[in-house]
């Protein structure tokens, strides 16, 4: 079960890297990561987003409000 949603801005509290929640994994050994995407560089640059786990995470923000369709979904018109 996760903690943490999707779309929630983080912070690692080891590294301080923050960012929003785009991927959550679980592993057969229970441990539960997430990927933190930081915004785009003052340059215009994408950064990598990277993998932490749950534990070591703090919620800043979370999302407010869930899309009513999922992505990906097509809407009639």
């Amino acid at each position: 079960m996760f903690k943490i949603e999707l779309g929630s801005r983080v912070r690692d509290a080891v590294t301080g890297f923050e960012g929003v929640v785009t991927v959550r994994s679980d592993y057969m050994t229970g441990c539960n990561r997430y990927l933190v995407q930081p915004p785009v560089s003052q340059e215009g640059k994408y950064v990598d987003g990277v993998f932490f786990d749950e534990a070591q995470l703090e919620v800043m923000e979370v999302p407010a409000a869930k899309a009513s369709k999922p992505v990906g979904t097509l809407l009639a018109g």
